[in-house]
């Protein structure tokens, strides 16, 4: 019969919590967590600029926030 070391146990131990701790993760999302995903739409008010002096800002920020819709007004 084969003899189970010391350091076969711990090494098997890291590898079962590795993969139990990971994959609770995936699946799982906090109410806080879901709340970022839902979509917001912003209004931006400006009194004296041109809507295309915003655009590119506008445009590259929502590129990086897609659940984020922005209107220049």
């Amino acid at each position: 019969m084969k003899k189970i070391t010391k350091t076969k146990i711990t090494l098997l131990a890291i590898l079962a919590l590795a993969v139990v701790t990971t994959g609770f993760r995936c699946t799982w999302v906090s109410p806080a967590e879901q709340q970022l995903l839902e979509p917001v739409e912003l209004t931006w008010w400006g009194v004296f600029d041109d809507p295309e002096n915003f655009s590119e800002i506008i445009s590259d920020y929502s590129a990086l926030h897609p659940n984020i819709k922005i209107t220049y007004r």
